[in-house]
């Protein structure tokens, strides 16, 4: 990314991590921590504004070191979740590509069209060739969205996930540069 945002249309940009993000973050994880704490493990262990001022300067690292490139998702300048590859192995050239945003927000086709735009960076401008996405089996909307996008599912990796003390399952999908 070459500013500090990727723009995705007019509505949807996704932004580099920045620390005054922290409170918008925080209230969304706050609001939603039961509805958030199964997906995002940040939603079960942030207890404070400062352990996201934490969490986000550790994911300015990992993008800094270009081991990530986790963003911010905003819809018409609101903050309203996080997208971006959790992962990247440039040896390999692969990404885990993952997301979360508040429940108000669901439903309107911004972390497809988002997912989207990332794939497409990803192939263009990372020079990926295999992007993935792991996600817990009973979490329905957020399955739909690999197979709306074309990916493959490649099975199901058993407690492999861990929130808390508990252990989930993750359904893996994959999308190569040739399936397109």
């Amino acid at each position: 990314m070459k500013a500090d945002y990727l723009k995705v249309n007019d509505d949807i940009k996704l932004y580099l991590p920045r620390m005054n993000f922290a409170s918008a973050i925080f209230k969304i994880i706050e609001g939603q921590r039961d509805y958030l704490s199964p997906y995002v493990p940040m939603a079960y262990t942030a207890r404070t504004e400062a352990d996201i001022k934490k969490f986000v300067k550790n994911i300015q690292i990992t993008n800094q070191s270009k081991r990530s490139l986790l963003t911010y998702l905003f819809y018409k300048e609101e903050l309203i979740g996080s997208i971006g590859f959790v992962k990247i192995d440039p040896k390999h050239a692969s990404a885990e590509l993952g997301y979360w945003i508040s429940k108000d927000f669901q439903g309107r086709g911004i972390i497809s069209t988002s997912c989207q735009r990332l794939i497409d960076y990803g192939f263009k401008h990372l020079g990926l060739h295999r992007i993935s996405m792991k996600i817990i089996p009973n979490n329905e909307k957020s399955l739909r969205i690999p197979q709306r996008l074309g990916f493959a599912q490649e099975g199901i990796s058993r407690a492999t996930f861990k929130v808390g003390e508990e252990f989930y399952d993750l359904a893996v999908f994959s999308l190569l540069i040739t399936d397109r």
